[in-house]
């Protein structure tokens, strides 16, 4: 008899880009598999497998995944962990940072996957503020669609190896 992994997405976004990478995510994992924003509250007690993913905006991940990540480490060390974030850097050592900064205490290390998925920027969404500073920080100047479909792959075969 198999058994069949479970696993949760966890999420959380400002304009949706993170769900859509956890959607596309979802779609090439094998088993079970779950999506919640982390605005409700999800139980992974009965899962195998958590991904935890957040966009980054400063350097950091929103302020929702930072208090789910301290309210639940001691139970989430304990899972099958796999980490990603959406950011519209493409440096791999910048990226490599911004997990290990944003995911800490142990966390990044035990995690199996980690990767940027890619990023969205619809300026349609943007407040005023962020629509200044990614034209100002990024030079974006017109709202664009990026997610790496590959890394998505190799992301989903860690996780169902």
């Amino acid at each position: 008899m198999e058994v069949s992994m479970k696993t949760i997405i966890i999420y959380s976004t400002k304009y949706g880009s993170v769900e859509k990478a956890a959607q596309k995510l979802k779609a090439q994992i094998q088993g079970e598999v779950d999506i919640i924003n982390v605005k409700n509250s999800p139980d992974f007690r009965d899962y195998d497998t958590v991904i935890l993913g957040s966009s980054i905006y400063a350097s950091g991940i929103q302020k929702e995944m930072k208090t789910f990540l301290k309210n639940n480490l001691s139970q989430l060390i304990e899972k099958k962990v796999g980490l990603f974030i959406c950011a519209g850097n493409e440096k791999e050592n910048e990226i490599a940072t911004y997990i290990a900064k944003n995911f800490t205490d142990g966390l990044s290390e035990k995690a199996i996957a980690k990767a940027n998925l890619g990023y969205e920027y619809d300026l349609k969404k943007f407040s005023f503020i962020d629509r200044l500073a990614v034209r100002i920080v990024g030079g974006v100047k017109e709202s664009k669609s990026v997610f790496h479909e590959e890394k998505i792959k190799d992301f989903a075969g860690k996780i169902n190896s």
